[in-house]
């Protein structure tokens, strides 16, 4: 573990005054100067090894060695009780520490003078075993000067090592009064003895103080505050969990508790007072009343003295903690939440290219068990997207289980569906297929909602409106007939009458049809409709023997539509007492929808007589009849929407008759298209 404090390294330099310049080589036994100086060109002063130089007895003696830009060794050992410094441009330059060797390599940056065991030397090195990268080594400070570690390059300027396997604390700091005030125990956790811990100072700018706590892998072996009692070692962690990006959570003992955001910021005002700023075992909040709102952009936490809950308050009087107030959050672990109003089914995504949080599909989000779902606690409405579902069960479901299966409870109140299966409109989804054994084989209903059988599949019947469908098998002929006596359905005689209301599943319209009128599809439903080629009108005159009024055939339909009118005209008798023969007409009276003559029209029919010939009438013989009396006639019209169609017939009477001669009409009328 490593701490930084503030200190000062210091340097010790004495200055010895009095001057001893050698020059020539003297030799002496014994040399003893008091006040003096000794100057000479010499090679050397040499002394054997039972010679003792003295020089001076006061403080402002000195031995000066060499001059500017001169090399002096000393090949032995020296020894001085004072202090040695070099001057100008000289320098000390030692061989050895301590009676060891050091090394002659030149040392790197940031390199320390490292002792190695097994050459007995100090040589330039790491400073990362042992040493710890100090630039000097100070020993028995001056009392009254402040001591400064400077370090010359990039190093860890103090490192402090406890002892392998002890048990001792590895730093210690006493207060004033020699009593402990905080130390690294030999585990390495930092203590205090009945302290406050502080950071920053009153009044302080610039940069705000904080607290790292790094480490641990679980809320249990996570980064932590611990409070204890004394009284019973009962505990409180304010715990960092690791698995929740740093969350603070706090719990007492074996109890689970609640987890504030990993960040979590202070901001002091003037109004901010602490009672006991000591931190123990514990940290007190004193409860109080709900304080006044803070100022816009702030929250006021505090304890609530009636509820006894921590809880905090908006700028508009909202609780946001644990009174059930609602928060706002803007982040998540530093990320930015998007500010978009997210949809019905819509997940929290995270987007690695904006570093933000969006409302968007979980189709990424990780998966759920089916058995996992269970108790929801609102209605769920699922937006699917383009995705599909497929539900697949294994071989082996077992005997009489339904693999899957929707019920409601008991006296279910409700009044809507179990299973409501809707298709959008103009979809063209079928609502439901369902097919047997693999197969096409089954029954469908389709996109306008009606029931169907598909491939091979059929639709089997047991009731119909409730009422049991016999199980015998029907004969040729037979229809389906109600028995009052057995409230069932069962093959039968056709004698009553059924109202069928589709046709191939295509609705019929329940409009009754008039005469000549076909069952027609209309492109929706079958409805009554005079049919191309349809007979409009086929009933004779009777026997007469007169002029025939305007007879309506038909009345033509919501279109213009083309028609073709036939006739056949026939004598009957010849009349009593004719001398000269009867004439009769014929004429077809309808509207023409394009024609600019005055409507409605009459068209004099040109018949066909049976002779061969063609006249504008039949003649009704007044003796013998012939092949002559009688005639027919073709026409082919176009006649206008909502108009009638009719005839009418002439008759000139035979002379002499005492009764006129007799005829039939037989007329015809269809529409073709």
């Amino acid at each position: 573990m490593k701490r930084y404090f503030p200190g000062s390294i210091i340097a010790f330099i004495a200055v010895l005054v009095g001057t001893l310049v050698v020059g020539g080589s003297v030799a002496y036994a014994n040399i003893n100067f008091n006040n003096s100086s000794i100057n000479g060109d010499a090679s050397g002063l040499i002394l054997d090894s039972s010679s003792t130089i003295s020089i001076g007895t006061s403080s402002a003696t000195a031995i000066i060695i060499g001059a500017s830009g001169q090399t002096t060794t000393f090949p032995g050992s020296i020894s001085i009780t004072g202090s040695l410094s070099a001057t100008g441009s000289g320098r000390v330059n030692a061989t050895q520490l301590q009676s060891s060797a050091i090394a002659t390599s030149s040392p790197s940056g940031g390199q320390c003078l490292v002792y190695s065991t097994s050459t007995n030397s100090w040589a330039p090195g790491s400073c990362g075993g042992g040493g710890g990268g100090a630039n000097s080594v100070v020993n028995n400070p001056s009392a009254t000067s402040t001591q400064t570690i400077v370090p010359s390059s990039d190093i860890t300027p103090l490192t402090v090592n406890c002892k392998s396997g002890g048990s001792s604390d590895c730093f210690d700091v006493n207060d004033n009064g020699g009593n402990l005030a905080f130390g690294v125990q030999a585990n390495g956790n930092l203590s205090f003895e009945a302290r406050s811990l502080n950071l920053g100072s009153n009044g302080q700018t610039g940069s705000a103080s904080q607290i790292s706590i790094f480490g641990g892998t679980s809320p249990t072996a996570g980064p932590a505050i611990v409070g204890q009692n004394n009284v019973g070692g009962n505990q409180t962690y304010l715990y960092f969990d690791p698995n929740t990006a740093g969350a603070a959570c706090l719990n007492t003992g074996a109890t689970s508790g609640s987890c504030l955001a990993a960040n979590l910021i202070m901001t002091a005002t003037s109004t901010n007072t602490v009672a006991n700023k000591t931190f123990a075992n514990f940290f007190d909040i004193a409860t109080t009343s709900a304080p006044s709102n803070p100022a816009a952009g702030k929250i006021r936490v505090y304890a609530d003295a009636t509820t006894g809950n921590l809880t905090c308050l908006t700028s508009s009087g909202g609780s946001c903690l644990a009174t059930g107030g609602a928060g706002n959050a803007t982040q998540l672990q530093g990320n930015t939440v998007a500010s978009t109003t997210p949809s019905g089914g819509n997940c929290l995504v995270y987007s690695s290219s904006t570093n933000s949080w969006t409302p968007s599909s979980c189709a990424g989000s990780a998966s759920t068990a089916w058995s996992s779902l269970s108790n929801p606690i609102s209605s769920v409405a699922l937006s699917m997207g383009n995705t599909t579902t497929t539900f697949t069960w294994d071989s082996a479901t077992g005997a009489n289980v339904n693999p899957f299966s929707i019920t409601d409870s008991s006296n279910n109140s409700g009044t809507g569906s179990l299973v409501n299966i809707n298709t959008a409109a103009g979809s063209s989804l079928f609502p439901l297929t369902v097919t047997a054994s693999g197969t096409a084989n089954g029954i469908r209903i389709s996109t306008s909602g009606v029931l169907a059988a598909i491939g091979a599949g059929q639709i089997n019947a047991t009731q119909l409106q409730s009422l049991t469908i016999a199980t015998s098998s029907p004969s040729s002929g037979q229809c389906l007939v109600y028995s009052s006596s057995t409230n069932s359905w069962a093959p039968g005689s056709c004698g009553g009458s059924a109202n069928a209301t589709q046709l191939q599943g295509v609705n019929i319209s329940s409009t009754a049809p008039t005469t000549n009128q076909v069952l027609m599809y209309d492109g929706a439903n079958w409805s009554p409709a005079i049919g191309i080629g349809t007979r409009l009108y086929n009933t004779s005159s009777g026997v007469v023997t007169a002029a025939i009024g305007t007879t309506t055939m038909a009345t033509t339909g919501s279109s213009d539509a083309n028609y073709e009118f036939s006739a056949y005209v026939t004598q009957n008798s010849t009349g009593t007492n004719c001398t000269g023969n009867a004439t009769v007409s014929l004429k077809l009276i309808y509207t023409d929808p394009v024609s600019a003559l005055a409507q409605p029209m009459t068209a004099t029919m040109l018949f066909t007589l049976g002779s061969g010939s063609t006249q504008a009438g039949v003649t009704l013989a007044s003796s013998t009849m012939s092949a002559g009396d009688v005639g027919s006639v073709t026409y082919f019209f176009r006649a206008k929407t909502a108009t009638t169609i009719s005839y009418i017939t002439g008759y000139v009477n035979g002379t002499g008759c005492t009764v006129q001669p007799a005829y039939v009409v037989f007329p015809s009328l269809k529409q073709q298209f």
